[in-house]
């Protein structure tokens, strides 16, 4: 339990160090939001967020939580799930910028597996440059179901 709680502030620490590091701030707001989507097991939703926000005693409106979670998708630092139309935390904000990689959605449980893998990533680049294509969003989400799901099937 002690593991997991200093990863999670690790993450903490390495967004607030990214927002530094483009000049802009981790509020306490985007800050309680981020913890949010750390702890939780499955993507949320954007109320589900306010709701959580308004059980932790922070009173947020819907127009509120949607630009805290818009600074969260910009820096990097989460992405959103749009099989699910819920949001994830990033597990790799390296350069606090949005990133091209794979999502894989469990259609059972709702589990998110992130992969970022840079071979993949230069690959698909590639190919998109062959297609005359321009990177705009870079999630590709692909449905299916976890181990966990299979086995209890």
């Amino acid at each position: 339990m002690k593991k997991i709680a200093s990863k999670k502030s690790q993450r903490l620490r390495l967004a607030e160090n990214l927002c530094e590091d483009h000049k802009t701030r981790l509020t306490l707001l985007r800050r309680k939001a981020l913890e949010i989507l750390l702890n939780a097991k499955t993507p949320l939703k954007a109320y589900d967020i306010i709701e959580l926000m308004r059980e932790a005693g922070k009173r947020v409106t819907p127009a509120t939580i949607y630009r805290v979670l818009e600074f969260l998708l910009d820096r990097g630092l989460a992405h959103r799930i749009n099989a699910l139309s819920a949001y994830a935390p990033c597990v790799n904000p390296q350069s606090g910028e949005r990133h091209s990689l794979v999502m894989f959605v469990c259609s059972k449980c709702k589990k998110v597996e992130e992969i970022d893998d840079d071979a993949l990533n230069q690959s698909m680049r590639a190919r998109l440059d062959q297609l005359g294509f321009s990177l705009q969003e870079g999630n590709v989400e692909i449905e299916g179901e976890c181990k966990t799901c299979m086995a209890r099937s």
